[in-house]
């Protein structure tokens, strides 16, 4: 059985709306030229959700839900907005909500899987990634989440063969490789914990945490040249995004 729990869903005035859009970075609005129902509220939430704008994104979203609280889509989208603003709770209320609207959907287990782990409960995180897997065998997401969720319930085969199969899915796929070299550098495989690391970041130069992981192996093997080479990287990365998210 599937675990669920309940959270109060907020509403908000057009007029707020209104105002945060305007203040979204998406131009000025007129009340003209405002959402008129809750499939144009929907498709402005998924516009900011994109652009990273999760509070006003949740307040479109809001706002769809309030026009036409039957849709599905709406909760989904701003169950991943609350997951990606560090509420995983309210999220999952979200989440719930959605999937009793339409059960049949794989991607919404994926993600109230991904709220489940971030809320420290890695069993119930897998039920819903097992649950996702059966409705969509190839969810190749699913299968990364899932091994982390076996990796925090200390079950490192599990938890590889499940980046396994997210890599044979889609062999480019760069944050499986990373979390497999997590699962080998606990093993104390840190060649082959290199060699994965080393896959993910030739897929993706700007993945920091591969960065990251391949210095602490590196440093843990002696490479402290190498080391301290992939830590600068790391940071430099990330000081280039924080300055494009504070540019807009």
């Amino acid at each position: 059985m599937v675990r669920t729990t309940r959270h109060p869903l907020r509403v908000i005035p057009v007029l707020a709306v209104i105002s945060l859009i305007s203040g979204a970075g998406l131009g000025q609005v007129s009340p003209g030229s405002v959402p008129k129902d809750a499939a144009g509220f929907h498709a402005l939430g998924k516009k900011l959700l994109v652009k990273g704008d999760l509070k006003h994104a949740t307040d479109a979203l809001d706002k769809a839900i309030e026009l036409d609280p039957k849709r599905p889509g709406p909760y989904e989208d701003r169950g991943r907005a609350w997951l990606m603003r560090g509420d995983a709770k309210t999220a999952i209320a979200n989440f719930d909500r959605a999937i009793v609207l339409n059960p049949s959907r794989a991607k919404t287990y994926d993600f109230r899987g991904r709220a489940w782990l971030a809320n420290g409960d890695a069993k119930t995180a897998v039920v819903n990634f097992d649950k996702a897997i059966l409705l969509d065998p190839k969810r190749i997401f699913a299968y990364n989440h899932r091994g982390r969720a076996w990796f925090a319930l200390n079950d490192a085969k599990t938890a590889i063969a499940n980046f396994d199969k997210a890599i044979e899915l889609n062999p480019k796929y760069a944050e499986a490789y990373d979390n497999r070299g997590l699962v080998l550098q606990k093993l104390g495989q840190l060649d082959k914990a290199i060699g994965d690391f080393s896959s993910a970041i030739g897929l993706d130069p700007g993945f920091a945490p591969a960065f990251r992981h391949r210095a602490e192996v590196r440093k843990a093997k002696g490479d402290t040249k190498g080391a301290s080479e992939d830590m600068q990287q790391a940071d430099a990365i990330l000081k280039k995004a924080a300055a494009k998210k504070k540019g807009g």
